[in-house]
């Protein structure tokens, strides 16, 4: 039998215990969660993803696509009573 040894940060962690446990009650809570989802998990990671592993043709399409999840994200602020 093989094990594994799973390292995870505490923010991972947090992040986890809020997803399970903090759900958003208003309109402008559901905007908040979209934010920090969009920047979080949309734009931030796929940053961290693809950094240094494509080619420039690639990182382009790659950033016009960020920069249109950057409008959403605008947008969605402009939305935040």
């Amino acid at each position: 039998m093989k094990s594994c040894l799973c390292i995870v940060n505490k923010n991972e962690i947090e992040q986890f215990i809020s997803q399970i446990f903090d759900h958003p009650q208003g309109e402008k809570d559901i905007l908040k969660h979209a934010i920090k989802g969009e920047n979080l998990y949309g734009i931030k990671m796929t940053e961290n993803l693809v950094r240094d592993k494509l080619d420039e043709k690639s990182m382009s399409l790659v950033h016009q696509i960020l920069d249109k999840q950057r409008e959403h994200v605008d947008y969605l602020k402009s939305e935040l009573p």
